[in-house]
């Protein structure tokens, strides 16, 4: 035997490597971790290498799982044309179709696809029952009937079971759902997915803390199923603020391991931005500008530099998604964050009202910020019976009472002079939390001007109940002191009770001896005495 050289057996080793790695079953493998770039070279390899139906089929899958159904169409009709008789090809042809919402042209399609395989092929009824479930135009009742045939053909296929349970929970059929997951696991109790399809179900019933055991018990079964830390990563989102460090954690350890894919990381700058980390998110939109055929990535700038308080950079991104959109995308958030950021901009305060109007009238739920930041810009303008107004929908349409709702009505009632709208408002915040001084304040304040001479005394138990609470801390409510002393040195003036009037002026003196009003008012009473 001739002796190799390094270099010929080192060459030797890639060449072999390279034969083992690019084999249908990789592919897969690469596609189930979401390592998408990996799996299209493989698949690209081997229908270059041996453009066979077989391999055309999987090349056109893979552009079906990363969205480019038009592509997928172009191989799966060159596998047709390779080998008629290749039944999966058919399959991938409907397929197609269903991702294009024409479900009507999908079924002649998969009809031919089991009459080639006399309905005795497993692949062919789960490919079929996988494009009813995973399509927005999905058919639940068929896809369930698909993959029961196949299950019958083979009994220990664990991605029929999970696809089954994926069908069954579009008919939200959460316990036959379950049944197929746990059937996986049991099938092969190796796999990290059964266990995260039933973190999901967990995850709907709102049981977390149940959803992340099952998360973890997959993960540690198998810990390079790299899409199952993404998804620990949303259900960590879920728990709360506080663990917005472990989302990020896991999302980022996805990341790690996923390949360079601008679709991939796009998600994940998303996912940075919704849990508020918005200078990372910035950073990864910047890198992955040009690479990202996306108009909506636009979005991701224009809220990340508004919440920086770059508002003039968040304008123009906002302003270049408008303009690259389809309208059906747009969300009534975009008009809220184009808004704040005109206003806070200083750009053009009328055309931010406008907008939060806009995503007002598009989001018309009473819990929406941007009513209420609506409701702050149209105060703070001055505007207030327009303030009063969506404060008044924001109160009063809460099924949870909410006293700072009500103060903000109130406080925008009363300088709109609706008075009654205001006291009413008032009275409800002091129903809520019987112990907040600045309620009986405003109450007093605006029964006040209800009665206007204190002839009828309206606003005196409400100043009174101000009192009692303000005196805990006198240093606190010092001013507000003075004015519902103030107010009882002149009702009782008014009733002629001057002793009690001069009671209450020199309360005011005591904390603000040169006020001029009390003094007045104690000489006033002098007077009249003498």
């Amino acid at each position: 035997m001739k002796r190799l050289s390094l270099t010929a057996m080192c060459a030797a080793f890639m060449v072999a490597g390279a034969t083992q790695a690019q084999t249908i079953q990789d592919g897969r493998k690469f596609l189930e971790i979401e390592q998408y770039s990996n799996a299209g070279r493989v698949f690209k390899s081997l229908a270059a290498q041996n453009p066979t139906a077989e391999n055309l089929y999987y090349l056109g899958d893979y552009y079906l799982k990363t969205q480019k159904p038009d592509s997928a169409l172009t191989y799966f009709e060159q596998g047709v044309a390779k080998d008629p008789k290749y039944a999966l090809n058919y399959v991938g042809k409907g397929t197609v179709m269903i991702a294009r919402k024409e479900k009507a042209a999908a079924q002649p399609l998969f009809d031919q696809a089991r009459t080639l395989s006399k309905g005795k092929s497993a692949d062919v009824l789960y490919r079929i029952g996988e494009a009813y479930t995973i399509y927005e135009t999905n058919d639940p009742a068929l896809a369930v009937q698909s993959l029961m045939a196949a299950a019958q053909i083979d009994k220990k296929n664990a991605d029929v079971q999970m696809m089954m349970g994926d069908a069954y929970l579009i008919q939200n059929e959460g316990s036959k759902a379950a049944e197929c997951y746990d059937k996986a696991v049991w099938i092969n109790p190796n796999l990290a997915k059964p266990y995260i399809r039933i973190g999901k179900l967990y995850i709907r019933a709102k049981s977390y803390k149940e959803a992340l055991n099952k998360y973890k018990e997959g993960l540690d079964k198998d810990s390079t199923y790299w899409p199952g830390y993404r998804q620990m990563g949303e259900l960590y989102f879920l728990y709360g603020e506080k663990y917005r460090d472990k989302a990020i954690y896991y999302y980022r350890k996805y990341i790690s391991h996923s390949d360079d894919n601008p679709e991939t990381q796009y998600q994940y700058a998303n996912f940075l931005l919704t849990n508020e980390n918005y200078k990372e998110g910035l950073d990864v939109l910047t890198k992955l500008k040009g690479r990202v055929d996306n108009p909506l990535i636009y979005r991701g700038f224009g809220y990340a530099y508004y919440q920086m308080n770059q508002y003039a950079e968040s304008i123009t991104n906002m302003e270049t998604m408008f303009a690259k959109v389809q309208p059906d995308l747009i969300r009534p958030s975009d008009y809220s964050y184009y808004g704040n950021a005109l206003i806070k901009g200083g750009k053009d305060t009328a055309k931010g009202i406008a907008n939060l109007q806009k995503a007002i009238k598009l989001d018309t739920s009473s819990k929406s910020t941007t009513r209420a930041e609506l409701a702050e810009f149209l105060f703070r303008a001055k505007k207030y019976k327009e303030a009063t107004a969506q404060y008044d929908t924001i109160a009063t349409k809460n099924p949870k009472p909410n006293p700072t709702e009500f103060f903000n009505l109130g406080k925008a009632a009363y300088f709109a002079k609706d008075y009654v709208k205001a006291d009413t408002a008032f009275g409800s915040v002091n129903q809520i939390v019987p112990t907040y001084a600045n309620g009986y304040l405003w109450r007093g304040r605006a029964q006040a001007k209800l009665d206007p001479e204190s002839t009828k005394g309206l606003a005196a138990p409400h100043y009174e109940k101000f009192i009692a609470e303000a005196e805990k801390d006198k240093e606190k409510y010092k001013k507000d002191l003075v004015e519902a002393y103030s107010y009882f040195g002149y009702h009782e003036h008014v009733k002629k009770h001057y002793a009690k009037s001069d009671e209450f002026w020199n309360k005011v003196l005591s904390l603000e001896p040169g006020n001029k009003r009390a003094s007045d008012g104690i000489l006033l009473n002098k007077s009249i005495k003498k």
